[in-house]
């Protein structure tokens, strides 16, 4: 087997929308299988003097799992940032086996076009079963570490 060859994985994307990642002038796309959302809970707090209503902060209470999450195997998901960083709190906790990934939004990362998002550059890991500590440390298998010592950010990590 070559040494440079990287496993195949099963990348799955639960967000609403088609996640398009630029790496060295190639579009790599991750169509959606539909999307994870967060369930919450508020309280209604009351009303302004106008009559907007007024409410709590959401209270973060689980996941809403579709039908394909459940039926899928998978070992990264792409997720939206609110459902990375729930995993990011409770996947140590719920015993996930993948890595929670979301696409970086960022002005380094984000590609815009007419003010609309159209790519994004790099992922933001949010969870890494490998490593349960506040920075992922990536599995070589997993991931190559990329130098760009001429950027200000720190090294990325991209997929092989």
């Amino acid at each position: 087997m070559d040494s440079n060859k990287k496993p195949d994985m099963i990348i799955i994307n639960f967000t609403p929308h088609e996640v398009v990642v630029k790496v060295n002038d190639e579009s790599i796309k991750y169509p959606s299988v539909g999307e994870l959302r967060i369930n919450s809970k508020q309280s209604n707090l009351g009303i302004l003097h106008n009559g907007i209503p007024l409410y709590s902060p959401q209270e973060f209470t689980g996941i809403n799992k579709n039908t394909e999450f459940e039926k899928s195997e998978f070992d990264v998901i792409i997720v939206s940032m609110i459902v990375g960083e729930y995993y990011k709190n409770k996947g140590k906790e719920l015993g996930i086996k993948f890595l929670v990934l979301s696409p970086d939004t960022s002005p380094a990362s984000a590609i815009r076009e007419n003010g609309m998002i159209i790519a994004v550059r790099r992922f933001v890991v949010y969870f890494d079963p490998t490593n349960v500590t506040e920075t992922p440390v990536l599995p070589e298998k997993m991931y190559q570490k990329v130098d760009d010592s001429d950027d200000d950010d720190e090294d990325l990590v991209s997929f092989g």
